[in-house]
């Protein structure tokens, strides 16, 4: 899809974002989680080679889409042992 689209991430972010506000006013969602795959390691500052590739190793990113800020009962993390 990406390559027959030619768009730059960003638009694919600001898609991401349409498709999560038609959720929200089609099915009266208050609070969304998903998680997205990136193609790239973003956050990952070195040259990736085909070794590295075998790896297949995977980005994954979670964006959590609140629309009624009550749906918020508390802001502490909670970590497993």
């Amino acid at each position: 899809m990406t390559e027959k689209m030619r768009v730059e991430r960003n638009s694919f972010k600001r898609l991401r974002c349409a498709f999560c506000d038609y959720l929200h006013k089609q099915y009266h969602l208050d609070l969304m989680i998903g998680t997205f795959h990136l193609p790239e390691q973003p956050y990952l500052d070195f040259k990736r080679t085909p070794d590295f590739d075998q790896l297949q190793l995977s980005y994954v990113e979670t964006q959590v889409c609140v629309f009624n800020q009550e749906t918020i009962v508390s802001k502490r993390l909670i970590e497993k042992e």
